[in-house]
């Protein structure tokens, strides 16, 4: 019984790639071209025969059937082409793609925040630290929107954004037994270090806005291999605050470092898909670039002690302006499912690594040294304003899922 429902599901499953083969529908995605045959009459020598017109067509999706829409001499669904006798010629149009996305940025480098200390020992014996990958970055939704219009039979111009508001961590390191054990941080120092509880909160943003030429070629009846190039800007801000606090007289003080990236440049890939079914495409994509990286730094520490002055008050404060080189690499996966003429619903997996980055607990490593002759020593009033240094050489991967709609017309 079994041989006998696998010899027929074997035979359906061939009877459909047969079927699939002889319309010989080209499926690309994001892109598609397709073949098809309009037949018009030709008289020659009062010979009536049938010659057959090619036309090419590409969209945003996979394969949809042909729409004439002429109407005073032009195309309804192209804004650069002309009608013939035979409807649009070589039609292709506009496509729009919306997407919500769900992604992760994995965790930084460590960089040391603070620590205990067992001061019943001599030298002391560090218990406990605090550092930037204490704890791990949530997935973190945003959307992503991109909006093409072919300008050639094989080639598009598309624009594209995404963004994420908010990945956020935080993690703190309580006192567990004053006072024979003490805290103490190279960024924090609250009466000489007797400090009850540290405390950071980190979070990200980021923005991304590009402009591409694509071209895309056939590869074989069922895959299509597209390249292209273009403009790239990238917006990241990256922020941390160390906070400390002491329960005796309620001080409190905090230290915060800001960081805005603004990488302006420019990027290559390329794209493989192949749609072996009607409604089903699946693709591949990666791209790669390289941009000059705006850096914009600062660093701040702020004191409040109810009984000298209770208002909080800036001790120090770091401004620094720099530059450096970023590299970009990406790739992901791609799977779309036709539910109409013009509409797909499509889902995916992206990978995205920046290098030559100025992320804010660097910043902070890089003026430890600042630190230590200024807001350590309490002579922030002849140091508070340093021109500080900036470290450029951070990186940062982010990684997941996105789900949305696509429309071709």
């Amino acid at each position: 019984m079994r041989g006998k429902v696998g010899r027929l599901i074997g035979a359906m499953v061939l009877a459909l790639w047969a079927s699939q083969t002889s319309q010989a529908k080209w499926w690309i995605w994001p892109f598609h071209r397709t073949v098809a045959a309009d037949t018009e009459p030709v008289v020659d020598d009062g010979q009536q025969w049938t010659s057959t017109a090619q036309h090419a067509s590409e969209s945003a999706g996979m394969y949809r059937p042909r729409i004439l829409g002429c109407f005073h001499g032009k195309c309804g669904h192209s804004w650069f082409r002309d009608c013939t006798e035979s409807g649009c010629g070589t039609d292709f149009g506009w496509y729009a793609v919306g997407d919500f996305i769900y992604l992760r940025r994995e965790r930084p480098s460590e960089t040391f925040l603070g620590r205990e200390v067992d001061l019943t020992t001599l030298p002391v014996r560090q218990l406990r630290e605090l550092t930037t990958d204490s704890d791990r970055f949530d997935y973190e939704p945003g959307f992503h929107v991109l909006i093409g219009l072919p300008i050639k039979p094989e080639w598009s111009v598309e624009a594209s954004f995404f963004g994420i508001w908010n990945w956020a961590q935080e993690a703190s390191l309580v006192n567990r037994n004053p006072p024979l054990f003490g805290m103490d941080s190279p960024y924090l120092t609250i009466n000489g270090g007797a400090v009850d509880a540290l405390r950071y909160n980190y979070e990200t943003e980021l923005r991304n806005f590009e402009a591409n030429f694509r071209n895309f070629r056939p590869f074989g009846p069922f895959c299509t291999f597209s390249w292209f190039f273009g403009a790239r800007y990238i917006w990241l801000s990256d922020e941390i605050t160390l906070a400390g606090t002491e329960n005796l007289f309620l001080t409190a003080e905090r230290t915060h470092a800001d960081v805005d990236n603004h990488l302006l440049g420019g990027h290559v890939g390329a794209s493989m898909a192949i749609s072996p079914f009607h409604c089903l495409s699946m693709g591949l994509y990666s791209k790669v670039g390289v941009y000059g990286n705006i850096i914009r730094s600062r660093i701040n520490n702020f004191l409040r002690d109810p009984a000298s002055f209770p208002a909080e008050t800036e001790r120090m404060f770091i401004n620094r302006d720099d530059g450096s080189t970023g590299v970009s690499l990406e790739a992901g996966a791609k799977v779309a499912w036709r539910i109409t003429n013009n509409i797909s619903i499509r889902g995916g997996y992206s990978v995205l690594f920046l290098d030559g980055l100025a992320l804010a607990p660097d910043q902070l490593n890089v003026n430890r040294q600042v630190f230590a002759t200024t807001v350590l020593l309490d002579r922030t009033s002849v140091f508070g304003r340093q021109p500080g240094r900036a470290d450029e050489t951070g990186s940062m991967l982010i990684h997941g899922f996105s789900v949305g709609l696509e429309i071709d017309w």
